[in-house]
């Protein structure tokens, strides 16, 4: 399925992981789980945005699948330094470019900072603007501002990263208008952040952990076997399962699968996710 179809799914839709053996375009067909299920349609206009002082979105990046070649890659240009002022320059380089280009097949694709300027977009033009919903959409990665797990959003900030001194409070009443697929890798410490209230101390100590985790997405399938999703009207929350807790990928290769059996179930007691089967 293309990025041009849209498949409606009922608010509050629970979607589990794919098949193990089926192809993830085939599951992504039969589960009508999301709104966009494949890379954008050949020659797609894509806009990206770095997140704060790393450049990796044009560097392969979830494999490279949004920015390969025949894909029109075009660059919003803001100081990806976290303060306010940068995100609401970027705010409206990228208005400019949506505006710049009417009638045109437009795939944002961020991570990160990058991610919380397109909420920040959202927030401040998405009720008025005038891009066709049908045309834009938007691939967020590792994004702060989540409405599950985001470090900002979590009932138990952790110290020092759950101000969004630089983004927001995430999307007005968590909606949109236009289709967001927002992805985090399972413990990226700033996308899915323990959840519940007073999580156990195991759980912060692997989030904490789960730092390398948000910088690195460059071998991650977007839309992998090993995804769960939760769509609420326009938008869906997806997680990808990690093999390893961040803090079994700190132990000797020989000693992981033991390690992260044992701490797993004590790590995912600090979570209230609305997926099941992350554990």
């Amino acid at each position: 399925m293309s990025c041009s179809e849209k498949r409606k799914v009922p608010v509050g839709t629970v979607v589990g992981a794919y098949p193990a053996s089926a192809d993830p375009r085939q599951a992504a067909l039969m589960t009508q789980a999301v709104t966009t299920t494949d890379r954008p349609a050949p020659g797609v206009l894509v806009f990206t945005a770095e997140p704060a002082f790393f450049p990796c979105i044009n560097f392969g990046w979830m494999q490279g699948m949004f920015t390969a070649a025949p894909n029109i890659v075009r660059k919003v240009h803001y100081i990806n330094l976290p303060i306010p002022s940068n995100v609401a320059d970027g705010v409206e380089e990228l208005n400019d470019m949506i505006n710049d280009n009417p009638g045109k097949r437009i795939q944002y694709f961020a991570h990160s900072e990058g991610s919380q300027l397109a909420y920040a977009w959202n927030r401040k033009y998405g009720a008025t603007s005038g891009a066709d919903p049908r045309l834009l959409s938007f691939f967020l990665t590792g994004n702060p501002e989540r409405k599950y797990g985001g470090s900002t959003r979590v009932p138990t900030k952790p110290q020092g990263y759950g101000t969004a001194i630089y983004g927001g409070p995430g999307l007005i009443n968590d909606a949109s208008r236009y289709r967001i697929m927002d992805f985090a890798r399972q413990y990226d410490f700033f996308a899915d952040y323990p959840s519940a209230v007073n999580p156990n101390d195991k759980a912060i100590e692997n989030a904490y952990a789960g730092m390398n985790f948000h910088m690195n997405y460059f071998r991650i399938h977007p839309f992998s076997s090993e995804n769960h999703y939760y769509t609420e009207g326009n938008v869906t929350y997806v997680w990808q399962r990690s093999p390893w807790t961040p803090l079994a990928m700190d132990q000797k290769p020989q000693d992981r699968e033991l390690f992260d059996r044992k701490i797993r179930p004590w790590v995912e007691a600090g979570y209230n996710r609305p997926v099941q089967n992350m554990g």
